[in-house]
């Protein structure tokens, strides 16, 4: 077509010329392009047109295919390990598979989807034999695990199965993971127990004899006081024997948090909780709140001689919630909130 307009112009004949306007206005968006350009669009177009149904089922199943990877990546959680921070300010140094605050947070089909099928299960006919065994790694071992779920499937307490492993040995590895207990009574003789809690989960070493347990729980706040913080408030972390103020005098300062459901790790309110004889809460700011494993940290942000308490808390891995409290033994002013390090 091309080489007829052009011999056709060549001779001024006035019906080609008319035709040839036409055919420009009707390719102009290819008259510019080279001719390979315009033979190879041609081509393309015809293809369209022929496989059109074609195209249009691979497309559809294209967009079908992205969306299922979409939706199964989105259920599962996120029970890898992605939390060995340094204990400065981060979540506790955690030698394992799993967070246990994930497993908490998770169900019988989150998990399969993650790890497989469970090595074993009870038979479901009691609330002590609704679980499943997996084998996963604690504290530097590989351990049997057996996860109890409730009537709606959700796992509600881990027991750590550790053979003959002494409790000393156990002992002496959670304190070097979390520190002193807060409860203990002989945890290394018969019958005797010790309690951490950490990351919004209870830790329970029990002395059996010749064997012992952990068994792990979520660390709720019986708020026995009546407190105002919010329903089913979790106790995230416990601190004792701190003098915040210079003051000699010591506090105890607890934070609790409200989860965003029973399948988050996520929470959506903190409060914090210092108790020096009388209680003192302390509310996040509005927007700056809740997160992913918030932690108390201390600094002496004002440069006045006396630590101000850090309550921060991981957004969503991209941004950190900063809450900064001033304790002036009398009670609690939130002094800063923000994403920026105070």
């Amino acid at each position: 077509m091309s080489k007829k307009i052009i011999r056709d112009t060549s001779k001024n004949n006035n019906t080609n010329k008319a035709k040839t306007d036409r055919n420009v206005e009707k390719n102009k968006n290819t008259s510019n392009k080279p001719l390979v350009n315009q033979i190879k669009y041609t081509k393309l177009t015809k293809f369209v047109k022929k496989n059109k149904r074609l195209i249009a089922f691979a497309m559809g199943a294209l967009i079908m295919a992205i969306s299922v990877y979409y939706a199964y990546y989105m259920k599962i959680p996120s029970l890898d390990e992605t939390h060995k921070k340094a204990i400065n300010g981060g979540v506790e140094s955690y030698d394992g598979d799993i967070h246990p605050f994930e497993i908490l947070s998770s169900n019988r089909e989150r998990m399969t989807d993650f790890r497989g099928a469970p090595e074993s299960k009870g038979d479901a006919k009691t609330q002590d034999t609704k679980f499943v065994v997996y084998k996963l790694k604690w504290f530097g071992k590989t351990r049997e695990t057996v996860m109890f779920y409730d009537n709606n499937e959700h796992f509600n307490r881990i027991k750590l199965n550790v053979g003959n492993e002494s409790a000393k040995d156990l002992s002496e590895k959670l304190i070097l993971n979390f520190g002193e207990p807060f409860e203990s009574q002989s945890p290394q003789t018969k019958g005797g127990y010790a309690i951490w809690i950490k990351d919004a989960v209870q830790y329970k070493l029990v002395h059996h004899g010749s064997y012992a347990t952990i068994e792990m729980k979520l660390a709720r706040y019986e708020n026995t006081n009546k407190l105002p913080v919010g329903d089913a408030p979790v106790v995230i972390q416990r601190l004792f024997k701190q003098d915040v103020n210079k003051d000699g005098n010591l506090e105890s300062i607890i934070l609790v948090g409200n989860r965003k459901n029973s399948l988050s790790a996520d929470f959506k309110k903190l409060y914090l909780i210092v108790w020096d004889g009388k209680t003192h809460i302390g509310e996040m700011a509005e927007g700056i709140d809740g997160g992913l494993y918030p932690q108390i940290e201390f600094y002496d942000t004002d440069k006045d001689e006396k630590n101000e308490i850090v309550v921060s808390g991981d957004n969503n891995g991209v941004v950190k919630n900063y809450n900064v409290f001033r304790y002036d033994g009398d009670g609690l002013e939130l002094i800063y909130s923000g994403y920026d390090e105070p």
